[in-house]
């Protein structure tokens, strides 16, 4: 009996085996997912050749091996799922026990201002027996140029962000939200613990509305049926 004929190898396509208007192609697609405007932004003249292009053998298969590589699988989610329940702030948080002294500009302390307004004049109006008569002597300094500062607050241990150890301990992608401020502090909000609690939890079934009852004649399984009614009709 004659051997049968080998199939034909599949080809494999590669984005660095595509042609360079068409590797641009691709990559306008994979950022906009539209067929006329990644044809646009790839140079074509007229936006309907992204429908053609889109359909060409090698441009769909490059597309699909690219878009599966960014597809998370459940392990994959599981795992996102456990670090962001793991989640703990002591890890991005470090306590310096190192005091500190904040003091503000005096034109721009809002006690300054009051008091200015409150005789009737402007903060530059007010001299240094003003200030040291209002603040106390301790709580006003003054540079060599004139400026005062009042002393605004006193820290005897202040909480700061470790990002190098949040870095190595790869938890950056634990933050939700990110914000500074114009005095450089930084405000951070991690992803809901607690949700992704009830989604692991979920998916071990640790939730459920079944009571498992002992009895004589072995195990007896009562289902707890949720029903929402309306009013009887003798209530109407």
């Amino acid at each position: 009996m004659p051997d049968e004929p080998n199939a034909p190898t599949p080809h494999t396509y590669t984005l660095e085996g595509l042609k360079p208007k068409h590797r641009k192609f691709v990559e306008c697609w994979l950022e906009s997912m539209n067929d006329a405007e990644a044809a646009r932004d790839a140079g074509y003249a007229d936006h309907r050749e992204g429908y053609r292009l889109r359909r060409r053998e090698d441009i769909s298969a490059v597309i699909s091996q690219l878009l599966s590589q960014h597809v998370m699988g459940p392990g994959e989610a599981l795992v996102r799922l456990g670090r962001i329940a793991k989640a703990d702030m002591t890890n991005f948080l470090v306590v310096s026990p190192t005091a500190r002294t904040y003091w503000v500009p005096a034109l721009e302390h809002d006690g300054v201002i009051e008091l200015a307004k409150s005789r009737g004049l402007h903060p530059t109006d007010l001299d240094v027996y003003d200030l040291d008569g209002h603040f106390g002597a301790d709580n006003v300094a003054r540079t060599s140029d004139g400026t005062s500062f009042i002393r605004v607050q006193d820290v005897i241990s202040e909480v700061d962000i470790d990002w190098k150890r949040v870095k190595y301990l790869k938890q950056l992608g634990l933050i939700k939200k990110i914000k500074k401020s114009k005095d450089g502090t930084v405000e951070f909000e991690l992803h809901d613990t607690v949700r992704a609690l009830e989604l692991v939890g979920k998916h071990h079934k640790l939730f459920t509305d079944k009571v498992d009852l002992g009895g004589d004649g072995g195990s007896l399984r009562v289902e707890i049926v949720r029903r929402v009614v309306g009013p009887s009709e003798d209530d109407a």
